[in-house]
Parts: C-alpha cells; structure tokens; sequence
C-alpha cells in the first residue's frame, strides 16, 4: 500500500506532464517481496497476507500476480517500491522468526529483489527499484521506535536495493526515494508546505486511495501538491528507462 499510494502521486504527475507516461498503480497490501506466513507488527503476531505467505496457492503469491500483471498490461517499465514489510521480526521460510540485521535474512531478501527484476526483465521490461523512506508508525512504551520503524533497519534493505541495482547495470535504474522525502536522514512529515508522508507515518498522502468512500487522512490538495512536488524527481528515471531498447 505504501506502493499503491505513492503511485497515485507519479499516476497524477504524468498525468499533468503530458509527457505521454502512462502510469499503472498495481501492488499488494502487506506485501512486499519477502515471503513468510508470520510478521510482528507493534509487538503483536499477525498472519502475513496471501500474496506474501509462502502457504498460499502459488498463484496467489507476489510472483504470480506480477506476472500476470506484466502480461496483462505489457508495460515498458516495472517499477519495485518495497521495504516496509521487509523491516517486520517475521519468519523465515523455515518458520524461525528473523529480521533483515540478521545477514542470512538480508541475503534472502536481496535475492527476492532480484526475483522481481529477473521476472520483469525476462517478460521484457526494463525495471526501476526504488529505495525505501523512513517509517514512524509509533512509539513503544519506553518512547523508542517500534522495531519496524528503526531507522537501521530502513538502511539495511536499502543497501540490498541499491546491490541489486548494481547487479544489473543494463536492466535496473535506480530512484534514491529515501533522501528525497528525508531531511537530514530523519523521518520527515512535511518538507516546507509540501505535506509528504500521511498521518500513519507509513503511507505518502492519499485521498481516497481505494474508492470514494475510503479513509482519506489528506485533503485532495496535499495529494495534488504532494504529486506535482515529487513526479519531477522520479518520472525522469522511468521516462529513460521506457525509451531504453528492451532487455
């Protein structure tokens, strides 16, 4: 969902551009690219949802639906935002309960990123990865971050991002999100008059993301000036990338 609304913002700019982007907003909520069946959200254990639990019916899993998406819409780029549902103590595949500090965890993931592009790329698209924000979707009882929220946690996964990128020079761009909406390294709510993350410390702003009767933390306006603050940062990169010869 952090995809979805960040999509909504890229989908309004090039819109506006007439740059001739078309933006598909497709993702899955509580979902990333690791796979699991339980995550600890705020000190509670939840089921991870279908399309990231590595129970469910293979065709109901993230890879699945990416390829059916890229075969439905044939787009010319793909682009991964990820990283909040990496962050999560969770379990491995073996069912032992983990989190991206640990290396054989991390290196897990960056081969699930790489999934992602040798997917993408092997359907015919060129891929941008983007890094992940910050997040703050609360406090502990003691006034620390919630473990979801560390900041380490955020730099970990975006170093993987950015060694999957490397990886693939003639395939991958590279969108270095996480300082945009950053100052300083910190998690930021607003930069100048620019609202640019939503009130759950998770989301970028949003309006009636999913349908119009939908909880919409942000006015029209947040999300309208959030979208024609960020497109030009980012649409760029994804213009490039679609007019580079397919892989």
């Amino acid at each position: 969902s952090t995809a979805l609304t960040m999509g909504l913002a890229l989908a309004y700019a090039a819109d506006r551009s007439k740059d001739g982007l078309h933006v598909i907003d497709k993702g899955s909520e509580g979902c990333g690219v690791a796979e699991g069946r339980t995550f600890v959200a705020d000190g509670v254990a939840s089921k991870v949802p279908p399309s990231c639990n590595s129970g469910s019916p293979t065709g109901d899993q993230w890879p699945a639906l990416l390829r059916d998406w890229i075969d439905q819409y044939k787009p010319k780029v793909c682009v991964l935002l990820a990283g909040r549902w990496e962050l999560f103590d969770r379990t491995d595949l073996a069912g032992h309960l983990t989190n991206i500090t640990h290396p054989a965890y991390a290196s897990y993931v960056q081969q699930q990123i790489q999934r992602f592009v040798s997917i993408s790329t092997h359907l015919g698209c060129r891929v941008v990865l983007m890094t992940a924000p910050y997040f703050q979707s609360g406090e502990q009882p003691d006034g620390n971050p919630r473990p979801e929220d560390d900041p380490a946690r955020v730099r970990d996964y975006n170093a993987l991002v950015r060694a999957v990128a490397k990886a693939n020079p003639q395939t991958v761009s590279l969108v270095l999100l996480n300082p945009m909406v950053s100052v300083d390294g910190h998690y930021t709510q607003s930069i100048g008059k620019i609202v640019v993350r939503a009130p759950d410390g998770v989301h970028f702003p949003f309006y009636a993301i999913f349908n119009e009767d939908a909880h919409a933390p942000d006015t029209a306006a947040q999300e309208e000036q959030f979208a024609l603050w960020i497109g030009p940062k980012i649409l760029p990169t994804i213009v490039k990338a679609a007019h580079s010869p397919s892989p």
